[in-house]
């Protein structure tokens, strides 16, 4: 059985290699794939359904019970492409209704736990996470984090790049335009499906490179400002203030690729050390 952020994908039998092992009470999610126009004005998340309009005019509807996600697309939707990273939306969902929170965050292994790293979008967590591959890191997941408490369960097994980056680290191959951009994939090895939470690192660009905690107050703003589904409150009323009680740091660096080198290397020595 083979899957990713929690649960056993059914119907996506190409991308075996992208999944990871699915754990034995890991609960099965259909995938099913349909043509056609499929404008969407207003995202709905209720409690039994879900719509959802993704980019380029695609739509996800998920149901709940049995866990089915239909992605309605114009063009044909690939195994690959629809583990990575349409998948991701539909797992949020799913993830929601078994009391489980989810992030937009990547998140990387060291010394036996896992690390998140959350930060807006473009603030550099996909070429971090392929820098920190680079140096020999096993990568967790690269934009969707799922958590039940600190329990977090592996995505699948590959980053997407941006031209820029993929060409500065020498990374990834070209697949063309998936969703909404041209993306240049690196592959990643395998790691453990599941793995317990260590603690958080917040991005931001800054003029030097820097490494500050953060306070336990702006932890809880910025873990509740990357929850996936915002429509609808944390699953459990105790879980983002668990959370935030965990570790967590603010990684400040330069928009410069000579400094992400650097940047990786520090951020692994300070979290080792703690």
């Amino acid at each position: 059985m083979r899957g990713a952020y929690g649960f056993e994908l059914v119907g996506a039998a190409g991308a075996a290699a992208q999944l990871v092992e699915a754990g034995p009470d890991w609960p099965p999610l259909e995938i099913e794939r349909l043509g056609g126009p499929a404008s969407l004005r207003q995202s709905v998340v209720g409690a039994d359904r879900a719509e959802i309009a993704l980019v380029a005019g695609d739509r996800l509807t998920v149901q709940r019970t049995p866990l089915r996600a239909t992605f309605t697309t114009a063009r044909p939707l690939s195994d690959e492409a629809l583990v990575h990273p349409y998948l991701a939306p539909a797992a949020a969902i799913g993830a929601y209704g078994l009391g489980r929170e989810a992030f937009h965050a990547g998140a990387f292994v060291l010394d036996g736990g896992v690390w998140a790293v959350l930060g807006d979008k473009e603030s550099g967590k996909s070429s971090l996470l392929a820098e920190l591959a680079r140096q020999g890191h096993g990568i967790f997941t690269d934009d969707t984090l799922v958590l039940a408490g600190d329990l977090a369960f592996a995505g699948p097994r590959s980053i997407d790049l941006r031209k820029e980056p993929a060409q500065e680290l020498a990374a990834g191959e070209a697949i063309g335009v998936v969703g909404d951009r041209e993306r240049w994939r690196l592959r990643l090895g395998r790691v453990a499906s599941t793995g317990r939470l260590r603690g958080c690192v917040f991005l931001s660009w800054s003029d030097s490179l820097e490494l500050t905690p953060v306070s336990a107050g702006d932890r809880l703003r910025q873990l509740l400002s990357h929850r996936m589904i915002k429509g609808l409150p944390p699953p459990g009323p105790d879980l983002m203030l668990e959370l935030s009680a965990l570790p967590a740091l603010l990684l400040g660096r330069p928009r410069s690729w000579s400094q992400l080198e650097t940047a990786g290397s520090r951020l692994v020595d300070v979290l080792s050390a703690r």
